[in-house]
């Protein structure tokens, strides 16, 4: 960017609207020139040309416009017109789908997510807050800092990743799974990792699996959390435990 004489700069009056979590906004500038149209236009000849043909253009998309316009009872809708109202279905269906997605999760919730990865952190919990702005999260950065939190926290759901990397070694996501369990924790345990570990999650102690990268669009996070504590009710129905 600078080669080319312009600037790149962190936009400090930005807001994203989400409380705690401002976001940020990169601003481009060009320092370039205005651009001289007289030079940039063509040939006389050529521009007489061009706007022929444009002309010509405008007039048979006029033409083709007045005959889409005339109501015709006898023929079937145009295949663009029926491709535009099967999409505006869908956009309606997917919009009332997410309504009834969001409607069934919990008013109040508490969630703890840990992942080594601050920005995967900060990712998730800027997604779900947008999703449930009233839903309470903490973080943390390993296993040993989510048990310690846990001591003070009670949480609902708790995401867990498999392999947080540190200058010493650090508890694996399984291994935490199975140290809550050992400690009564009841939360509803989601293993993470970017490998198929669903197993060995449930084998710790866990209720779910989800396959890294976590969703972070609020309609696929919507449909991962509701599949999530659907199975857990449906867990806790077939073994008749109550739900935490």
């Amino acid at each position: 960017m600078r080669s080319l004489g312009g600037d790149i700069y962190l936009d400090d009056s930005y807001d994203s609207g989400v409380e705690g979590y401002p976001g940020a906004r990169f601003v481009l500038q060009m320092n370039t020139p205005p651009l001289d149209i007289e030079s940039a236009l063509p040939p006389a000849e050529m521009s007489m040309e061009f706007i022929s043909v444009a002309l010509n253009e405008r007039d048979a998309m006029q033409q083709q416009t007045k005959e889409c316009a005339i109501y015709r009872p006898e023929q079937s809708p145009s295949p663009q017109k029926s491709e535009l109202q099967s999409s505006s279905r869908k956009a309606l269906q997917a919009s009332s789908d997410a309504n009834q997605i969001e409607n069934k999760l919990p008013n109040e919730y508490s969630v703890l997510f840990v992942d080594d990865d601050a920005i995967l952190r900060k990712l998730f919990v800027r997604g779900l807050k947008r999703l449930k702005p009233e839903w309470q999260i903490k973080e943390a950065s390993s296993g040993e800092m989510a048990l310690k939190t846990l001591e003070g926290y009670k949480a609902d759901l708790i995401f867990l990743d498999q392999y947080m990397a540190s200058t010493e070694k650090q508890m694996l996501g399984t291994e935490t799974a199975s140290a809550m369990r050992s400690r009564g924790i009841t939360s509803i345990i989601c293993g993470l990792s970017a490998n198929d570990m669903r197993d060995s999650f449930i084998s710790a102690g866990a209720d779910g699996f989800i396959l890294k990268p976590m969703p972070c669009k609020p309609q696929d996070l919507q449909k991962a959390l509701l599949a999530l504590l659907e199975q857990n009710a449906s867990m806790q129905r077939d073994t008749g435990v109550e739900s935490v």
